[in-house]
């Protein structure tokens, strides 16, 4: 798989985003303020955009890692876990020493098998249920 950042959201990533969250999720508040100042990762398997994300910085060294997305037809090949690491490593050269994912409940298995541990209470966000989740690097 190989990574590109941008520090504006590209159209394939917003593409991807839509296809995920609007289309096969039913959310409806998928584009945000924070995708003017976030970096966003857009990861391309054979040459087709297949995985996405963004990041920010929260507070001291803390970053949240977002809308992980990977095009379903890929899924269950790794890519998610390869997008996870590609994001902290970019993190670690900002100087990152911890990151927070925002995780919808049904994913925190996935978050847990790459070192993510549950912070606080579950909380709905559209009515999905979403946990906060957080992994020192």
């Amino acid at each position: 798989m190989k990574f590109e950042c941008y520090d504006r959201l590209p159209e394939a990533a917003a593409a991807l985003r839509q296809e995920v969250f609007i289309k096969e999720q039913g959310f409806e508040s998928e584009f945000d303020d924070t995708d003017r100042t976030a970096v966003h990762i857009l990861g391309f398997e054979n040459g087709e955009a297949a995985a996405v994300c963004r990041f920010f910085k929260n507070s001291g060294a803390n970053y949240i890692i977002g809308r992980v997305a990977v095009k379903k037809e890929l899924r269950g090949q790794g890519l998610g876990k390869k997008l996870m690491e590609y994001a902290e490593d970019r993190i670690r050269q900002l100087g990152g020493k911890s990151v927070t994912v925002h995780a919808q409940v049904q994913a925190a298995e996935f978050y847990g098998k790459t070192g993510y541990k549950k912070q606080g209470e579950v909380f709905d966000e559209e009515d999905c249920p979403h946990i906060f989740m957080t992994k020192p690097l």
